[in-house]
């Protein structure tokens, strides 16, 4: 009976966390449904892949990489488009990840894709 106890608080933490992350994939999923390419899960992540409309640019083709114990570790992003430099790509996925704006207050997954489209012609 000792060894249940023992374990019950991280597999509640689990499941708040499991819970959190479905939420907001599902929220994400609502609000960018017209943009989903496809949707994959793998054994410590989920991988979206969007293609995002951008004003006066062309479509910016992304991956989410939304890890297993989200959100107490951060999805990161991979910029797919082919014809942007290496660097570009670079400081895009640099700016949506970095640490302090997401330390601010936690950012939901669709706030985050708010973010990076609202923001994307200055990052570049």
């Amino acid at each position: 009976m000792e060894d249940n106890d023992v374990d019950s608080p991280g597999q509640d933490l689990n499941s708040i966390q499991k819970a959190i992350r479905n939420l907001e994939i599902g929220q994400l999923k609502k609000k960018y449904s017209a943009f989903f390419q496809s949707t994959a899960e793998k054994d410590l992540n989920t991988l979206i892949d969007l293609l995002l409309p951008l004003e006066d640019k062309e479509d910016l083709k992304v991956q989410l990489v939304i890890p297993y114990n989200y959100p107490d570790t951060q999805c990161t992003l991979q910029i797919r488009n082919g014809n942007m430099t290496t660097e570009t790509k670079s400081d895009i996925q640099a700016a949506f990840e970095d640490y302090e704006w997401h330390q601010m207050r936690h950012k939901t997954l669709v706030q985050q894709l708010d973010w990076l489209t609202a923001h994307f012609n200055n990052l570049k």
